[in-house]
């Protein structure tokens, strides 16, 4: 397994497999912005939605990828655009396929995500949504 933020242009090449991975995640019961019976389309359409906030930075995804260079994992991190809180971000979308729960993905994810994008930006992320720190 590896682990890897993607640039924008590996972010849109990537839309398909993200989307396939939130439709697993839904069709497993997780209740991660849609219900059961998502269909491709509109799993993808939720990730493609996020194609400028990546491009223009405010949004780092991260991805784990199994032998095969499936998305089995995601997170993302979505910066503050507020002007009193640019050290904060947010982190969202921590999916593991079913097919590789408990085996660390999440875990590696999580290590990797706020430590390798925040470690001397000036950001963090924050502690919770509600916005506490």
């Amino acid at each position: 397994m590896k682990i890897e933020s993607l640039e924008p242009a590996a972010y849109d090449a990537a839309i398909e497999g993200l989307g396939a991975l939130l439709k697993d995640a839904i069709d497993g019961g997780a209740s991660v912005n849609f219900v059961a019976g998502v269909t491709p389309e509109q799993a993808e359409g939720w990730w493609a939605a996020r194609s400028s906030r990546v491009a223009d930075g405010t949004i780092t995804v991260f991805v784990a990828r199994d032998e095969e260079d499936r998305i089995v994992g995601s997170t993302l991190m979505e910066r503050s655009i507020n002007p009193n809180s640019p050290h904060r971000a947010e982190i969202g979308k921590v999916i593991v396929h079913r097919s590789m729960r408990r085996q660390g993905v999440a875990k590696a994810l999580m290590t990797l995500s706020p430590t390798s994008q925040t470690r001397g930006l000036g950001s963090r992320p924050a502690a919770r949504a509600s916005g506490r720190s």
